[in-house]
């Protein structure tokens, strides 16, 4: 195939590939890097449009400037990847790498005339900016873009070959040959670069998209985890809670497993803000947290629903090891609040209800129920104790308090 309308077929590829890069660029949201790949292109349009030209431009521009343009266009590419990758460093002799070539160039085309070693001239440093290109792509560790950095490595691999064979194979041939020499693997060599260079180009739009589809997912997750969570203390909200322990109460009905419920309740809460202000009471919040999550199991639930009221599920755990768990809680909240005692009238410390699911129940509220109202003869009785109850009493007990809103603050 003649080499100049290779290169007339190559340009028109690269000024569509341009036009496509340059209008994604300006209209998407694009990551660092992908301006310097488009600038990429137009270096590659410049280069070929004058080599192209050759015959009917002077022989040291169509060279000498069409080939250093190769060489920048590789600069280009490299520093695309380096800012993609989040890598900017670029070494300083990297600067004088186009000079350089300008300079080795202009002397095999004006002094010391000869095409294989112009060629050469051009071929050793865009193959030694490439191949810093497949290091920095094959060192990448990004998650869900690895396969993507490894196959454009590959891909300038095997450009890079065909670009370092083509300069052996001409490098013994006679110095006044000419660009347009007719050979197989001329052509092989062109049509090679035409297929790398789409697939490049089109597979750093695919980083660039798969990038913002992993960083669209991480922000759909956080917002989940964020309407999830209790954003002072990190653990379940109200809603949360409910709907995961609803969850949790129809798996132990179901196969006849025990769910034990925890209501705790921090004593005398309201004086850490009345007399302390609200951030230490939210320290103090996230330190029982902290506290309780160290007693429980992964797999138990935790959720605040009220200003310092909180709930913990244990799931497949019976009355007298829900007991034991709940204890160790009460004594572990309660060592830390001792700490926490000046300046205040009233001691802190925490009562804790305590009830196990039972087959009569028909739905998580029953169960939380009974917690809450063991909790509420828990501060009856004198608050900072544990009370457990298996079953509602007979006699019309006094109504369980009602759980207030997380910035409500009762004691």
């Amino acid at each position: 195939m003649d080499v100049r309308t290779l290169l007339v077929s190559i340009t028109c590829l690269e000024i569509s590939l341009f036009a496509g890069m340059l209008i994604y660029w300006r209209s998407q949201r694009t990551y660092p890097g992908f301006g310097p790949w488009t600038f990429c292109n137009l270096a590659m349009i410049l280069g070929c449009l004058l080599l192209g030209l050759e015959g009917r431009l002077p022989l040291a521009l169509t060279q000498t400037v069409g080939n250093t343009l190769f060489v920048v266009a590789a600069q280009f590419r490299l520093r695309a990847i380096r800012d993609f990758l989040g890598n900017p460093h670029r070494p300083g002799w990297e600067w004088a790498l186009a000079p350089a070539t300008l300079a080795a160039l202009a002397w095999f085309t004006l002094v010391q005339p000869s095409w294989p070693l112009r060629t050469l001239v051009i071929s050793l440093p865009i193959a030694l900016l490439a191949l810093l290109a497949v290091k920095l792509l094959w060192q990448a560790r990004a998650p869900g873009l690895r396969t993507l950095y490894r196959v454009t490595a590959v891909a300038i691999v095997i450009y890079v070959v065909a670009l370092l064979a083509r300069a052996m194979l001409v490098l013994p041939l006679p110095a006044d040959t000419g660009l347009f020499l007719v050979s197989p693997w001329q052509s092989l060599y062109f049509l090679i670069g035409v297929m790398v260079e789409v697939f490049w180009n089109l597979t750093f739009v695919m980083l660039n998209s798969q990038r913002l589809a992993l960083e669209l997912t991480e922000t759909r997750n956080e917002l989940a985890r964020l309407a999830a969570t209790d954003p002072l203390t990190g653990v379940l909200n109200r809603r949360s809670l409910f709907a995961r322990g609803g969850r949790e109460f129809a798996r132990a009905q179901r196969h006849g497993w025990p769910l034990a419920a925890l209501a705790l309740d921090l004593d005398h809460f309201k004086q850490i803000n009345d007399r302390l202000g609200h951030a230490a009471g939210d320290r103090l919040l996230r330190t029982t947290v902290q506290l309780c999550q160290q007693q429980l199991r992964a797999s138990d639930l935790l959720g605040r629903v009220g200003g310092d009221e909180f709930v913990a599920l244990l799931p497949e755990t019976g009355f007298a090891g829900a007991r034991q768990v709940a204890e160790r809680l009460r004594q572990a909240v309660d060592r830390e609040l001792i700490r926490h005692q000046d300046g205040l009238s009233q001691p802190l410390s925490i009562s804790v209800g305590l009830s196990v699911s039972h087959g009569d129940d028909t739905n998580l509220e029953e169960l939380l129920e009974r917690a809450d109202l063991a909790l509420y003869q828990a501060k009856q009785s004198g608050r900072q104790r544990l009370v457990g109850l298996e079953r509602v009493p007979t006699a019309n007990p006094p109504p369980p308090r009602s759980r207030a809103a997380p910035d409500a603050q009762t004691g």
